[in-house]
């Protein structure tokens, strides 16, 4: 039997501040989102006006996470797992808002 060792890669790479942010907002602009969804339906689409306010700086907002995960790939010395967590979940939640913002325009 040949003795595999586990290989041990030490660094001094550190996570990046700007994508955890990123990923913490991300989360929750798409529990946020979920969370409209179920009230919008519960209330048959009769909601006040300042729940549509909401939504619309939830979208701003998203475009705010966006740009911190993309600022987090430039960094240098940095774990790269997490800028493309924080990126994949920030375009997620755009769509989702996006989309929805979107389609109110249309229905």
């Amino acid at each position: 039997m040949t003795n595999k060792r586990k290989k041990f890669k030490i660094t001094i790479k550190k996570q990046s501040k700007n994508a955890m942010l990123s990923l913490g907002l991300s989360f929750i602009l798409l529990v946020l989102f979920g969370a409209f969804i179920y009230v919008s339906f519960k209330s048959k689409g009769q909601l006040s006006t300042y729940f549509g306010s909401m939504g619309v700086l939830a979208f701003l907002a998203t475009f705010f996470s966006l740009y911190l995960s993309i600022k987090s790939f430039f960094e240098d010395d940095v774990i790269k797992i997490i800028p493309r967590i924080s990126l994949a979940l920030s375009l997620l939640a755009l769509l989702c808002w996006g989309g929805t913002y979107g389609l109110g325009f249309f229905l």
